[in-house]
């Protein structure tokens, strides 16, 4: 069976999800999967996380824990 690719509207194109886990972040700003990037969990990747966020106007996350 054929993989379908599904868009979803997008509703608010300055928001961003982030997948949080023990061991790296993903972040995900669109649709595109070329704009989803992993992030450590230390400081120095937070900071790194923050300014990505910043640099593509990001205004709102979305953030889902996985794990305990």
């Amino acid at each position: 069976m054929a993989k379908r690719k599904l868009k979803m509207k997008i509703i608010n194109s300055n928001a961003a999800g982030i997948n949080i886990g023990s061991r790296s972040h993903f972040v995900a700003i669109n649709q595109v999967n070329a704009n989803g990037r992993e992030f450590g969990v230390y400081a120095e990747d937070m900071k790194d996380l923050v300014r990505w966020l910043l640099e593509n106007d990001i205004k709102t996350v979305a953030m889902e824990f996985t794990g305990s």
